[in-house]
């Protein structure tokens, strides 16, 4: 078996399954905002593409080179325009001349970082980039028993294709769980198999994430100048509650 950073496989990674209605959330977001748009840990693309095809000023921020090169790539089926904008950074340490209606950090993009002061320079640097009236537009998973519970045998999660061969591909998850530093580690084996259902290849990859609960999360916005508005417990914006899958958050500057 073979290790890599699932971030530097990103035709892989555009396979996997994605959050139901992620894509129709943020972009009423950013048609609300009404004005540039900043995505923060943009990936590949799939979100910032979405909103560029909506008329959506957008830019894509993403720590990853490779991430970066794949939505260049798919960005050139599009005739969307001079957006979507490319950058790769930081989403702690980046400095943009623009100023943004809405900031936007997807698909549990905050979660990968890790400590409380990389999360505090996150949502400094996002309100220091904000125009007056502006929003910052997040979501993180809710904390529940399959990650808090620790170590897990492998599961199926997902079956996708190989790009290059067209092999299936089954996901297998497997999630343990540090408690004392609020840490998940989920582990996802990739076992691609040939017509004949003997396996050809098998690649793991390991990411961590930062768990937020609720309640912390509103004290690290608040010590950073902002006021959660909405938390919800989906992308339909049903109520959040104890058992919702995610939180869906909006927040406005103090």
């Amino acid at each position: 078996m073979t290790e890599q950073p699932l971030y530097e496989l990103p035709a892989i990674y555009d396979q996997l399954r994605t959050p139901k209605g992620d894509l129709r959330h943020y972009q009423n977001l950013a048609i609300a905002a009404d004005g540039p748009v900043l995505e923060l840990g943009c990936g590949s693309g799939r979100l910032t593409l979405g909103l560029a095809v909506a008329g959506v000023a957008i830019t894509g921020l993403d720590r990853s080179a490779a991430m970066i090169a794949h939505a260049r790539i798919k960005a050139a089926d599009f005739d969307t325009g001079e957006y979507p904008r490319w950058l790769v950074g930081d989403m702690t340490a980046f400095r943009l001349e623009g100023r943004f209606a809405l900031v936007a950090i997807t698909f549990n993009a905050l979660q990968h970082l890790l400590d409380n002061d990389s999360v505090r320079a996150c949502f400094t640097l996002a309100r220091e980039h904000l125009a007056p009236g502006g929003l910052m537009a997040f979501d993180v998973l809710n904390p529940g028993p399959h990650v808090l519970a620790g170590a897990s045998e492998p599961y199926p999660v997902d079956h996708i294709r190989h790009p290059e061969t067209g092999n299936p591909i089954t996901v297998l998850e497997n999630v343990t769980y540090d408690r004392a530093r609020q840490l998940a580690a989920i582990s996802l084996s990739f076992v691609e198999t040939d017509p004949l259902g003997t396996t050809v290849s098998c690649h793991e990859m390991v990411q961590t994430l930062r768990i937020f609960y609720p309640l912390e999360l509103g004290e690290l916005l608040r010590q950073c100048g902002w006021r959660l508005i909405e938390r919800w417990g989906d992308f339909g914006e049903q109520p959040f509650g104890a058992d919702s899958p995610r939180q869906v958050c909006v927040a406005e500057p103090i």
